[in-house]
């Protein structure tokens, strides 16, 4: 069989981005509840081992597992259909100013998580003192966390790919320019990609060295953003299952083997897009209805989902609430709690954060929308002028 990602509709990308937030959200919310942690930004080979002891041991795990453990990758998926979606929108305006491009693309971000913050102080005001606010504020706005590997996931982990997302936009018209040609745009793709991971294997020691995560910035996922670039301007481009099955394989090596593991990203982006063709094809009644609406909101549940995890656990452990992020009780959660019951808890938060996230979108487009478009009009016809 043969899968061609070239004509992905607005439907689909909404799919497609609901099937990644689903992966996010429940991944956030499960791999608290075990030990055996994730390869998101390194490669520990023990992962995979604690992985499928835990299935071993104990079946009933398997789904816990392997949403905690797979889970994360439906970044991936994000950064696939940024790079895709970006390319079909730009294609229609490439001349258009760098300026122009850029500023409406920074404001959504920043009005996004600007809206994120406040209803982050209001949730959790009572715990936070003087100098974590200034420093959450600060380090949030300035996207600097994701510069180092001990402050990536400090305050809010999810959000880190709010840093890694505006980097993608600052390169994404150069990247653009340097594939799209009338002539040759799979050797120019290829180059790029060889240039890239070049660049990785070349920065990976020392980065490693200094505790810079390459893979939680623009450097470490440039595969799978150049895949979405390419895929949308080249329609003949069709995977078969002659590259699917080595793309498989490569990926179960890359989590045992440290000179795989950059590959990782790239391999499991073309497995998910699989998964998710047939995930959009098929999907019928409720379920596809479900899944459009859970796409339309993604964004505000990426933002959301990290810090109403500190109010679902407690709620769902019966313990006394968490006192916000300040105090956080050393995980595993739900202790000697039965694995499918934990999965059935997962799925609650899930739907609690779906629920608020609906609630907080319909705020959101009703007062913050309607001022970042005057905003970006302002800045755009004030540059114009």
């Amino acid at each position: 069989m043969h899968f061609s990602f070239s004509h992905i509709t607005k439907d689909q990308s909404s799919i497609i981005k609901a099937i990644a937030i689903v992966m996010i959200v429940l991944h956030n919310f499960l791999h608290w509840s075990n030990n055996i942690g994730e390869n998101e930004l390194v490669l520990d080979p023990n992962r995979i081992n604690l992985f499928i002891s835990s299935i071993y041991n104990t079946p009933l795990m398997i789904f816990n597992s392997i949403i905690s453990y797979f889970g994360h990758y439906g970044v991936q998926l994000f950064v696939f259909i940024s790079g895709y979606g970006l390319t079909k929108q730009y294609s229609q305006n490439s001349n258009i100013s760098y300026y122009n491009y850029i500023v409406p693309k920074l404001v959504k971000i920043y009005s996004l998580l600007i809206f994120g913050i406040i209803v982050y102080f209001l949730f959790f005001f009572y715990s936070m003192d003087i100098h974590y606010a200034i420093s959450f504020v600060s380090s949030t706005l300035l996207m600097f966390n994701n510069l180092f590997s001990s402050q990536i996931f400090r305050f809010v982990g999810p959000w880190w790919y709010f840093s890694l997302a505006i980097q993608l936009y600052l390169i994404f018209p150069f990247l653009y320019k340097f594939i799209n040609r009338k002539e040759n745009t799979s050797r120019y793709f290829v180059i790029s990609l060889i240039a890239t991971y070049i660049v990785i294997y070349l920065l990976f020691p020392t980065t490693q060295k200094y505790n810079i995560p390459i893979f939680g910035n623009f450097i470490g996922h440039l595969p799978e953003f150049l895949l979405g670039i390419f895929l949308a301007i080249s329609p003949k481009t069709i995977l078969s299952w002659k590259v699917i099955l080595p793309t498989l394989l490569i990926f179960v090596l890359s989590n045992k083997i440290i000179y795989l593991f950059p590959f990782s990203f790239l391999c499991v982006t073309i497995l998910l897009l699989v998964i998710s063709y047939y995930i959009y094809t098929y999907s019928k009644g409720i379920i596809l209805k479900l899944l459009l609406f859970i796409g339309t909101i993604s964004m505000m549940i990426f933002v959301i989902n990290g810090p109403l995890r500190y109010i679902s656990i407690p709620i769902l452990e019966g313990t006394p609430f968490l006192e916000g992020p300040l105090i956080l009780k050393k995980t595993p959660y739900f202790e000697g709690i039965p694995p499918l019951v934990i999965l059935g808890f997962s799925f609650l938060h899930l739907a609690f954060v779906i629920m608020v996230s609906f609630i907080l979108q319909k705020i959101y487009n009703k007062f913050v929308t309607p001022n970042t478009i005057k905003v970006t009009n302002l800045l755009i016809n004030k540059k114009n002028k």
